[in-house]
């Protein structure tokens, strides 16, 4: 039977020039996820990430924290496919029109305009309302980005690569594609229900699961054993 362990990157650099880039604290909660994983002897034969800075660099800060004078590590397998939806960049390009359309996100644009310290926490709020509509389906399809469907197919076509019941798989990735790949483990067909996972997938969260012949089982979903309530984050 093999392990799988699917772990969302790092806090990134929310509101800065360069998103991708991990934030002192994304750093942080990544070291101290590798330093969980050491302390509980939490070994893996196959690593996989994304193409983003953000995946690469908190799977090379987790590793890092092991032994390796003790072990050699497996090679990291970087996946096109294991990439952040853009969705991010679908919200810059129809904000306009959001706010026209949709009271709530008005109302919150509005607020950050009357209180510029609103900014963060707003602005949060106002793509969580987005991403709900997104999911749903709510949204003009424009085909430069990415629409939920075919994103989430994307994403599970290469499940079967990485859940192997031969392995003990390490998988860093980002909030929507470990949101892609529970929904479809878990047959998830409310679209709100869905929209709230990829809301809440806290940075460094891990979420297990286990591979058999019988199929794939998820054993828990955004754990932080390593982190202090103070070092929560969701972006």
């Amino acid at each position: 039977m093999g392990n799988l362990i699917l772990v969302r990157h790092g806090q990134a650099s929310y509101l800065s020039d360069n998103y991708d880039r991990l934030s002192d604290l994304g750093r942080k909660q990544a070291i101290l996820l590798g330093q969980y994983f050491n302390a509980h002897n939490i070994r893996f034969t196959n690593y996989f990430t994304g193409p983003l800075e953000r995946q690469r660099d908190t799977l090379s800060l987790i590793t890092e924290a092991f032994d390796i004078k003790k072990e050699r590590h497996p090679e990291r397998q970087i996946l096109p496919q294991l990439r952040e939806h853009k969705a991010p960049q679908l919200l810059r390009k129809i904000y306009p029109d959001l706010i026209t359309e949709y009271e709530k996100i008005r109302n919150l644009d509005a607020a950050i305009k009357s209180d510029p310290s609103l900014q963060r926490k707003n602005s949060i709020l106002i793509y969580n309302e987005f991403i709900k509509l997104w999911i749903s389906g709510q949204l003009e399809n424009l085909p430069e980005y990415d629409n939920w469907i075919d994103y989430k197919t994307e994403v599970n076509s290469i499940v079967t690569e990485m859940f192997t019941s031969d392995h003990d798989t390490l998988v860093v990735t980002s909030g929507g594609t470990k949101t892609a790949i529970i929904s479809e483990i878990l047959n998830l067909k409310n679209n709100n229900s869905t929209a709230n996972i990829n809301i809440h997938m806290k940075n460094t969260s891990i979420s297990k699961f286990k591979v058999s012949a019988d199929g794939i089982s998820m054993i828990s979903m955004n754990e932080l054993p390593h982190l202090q309530p103070d070092l929560h984050t969701y972006v």
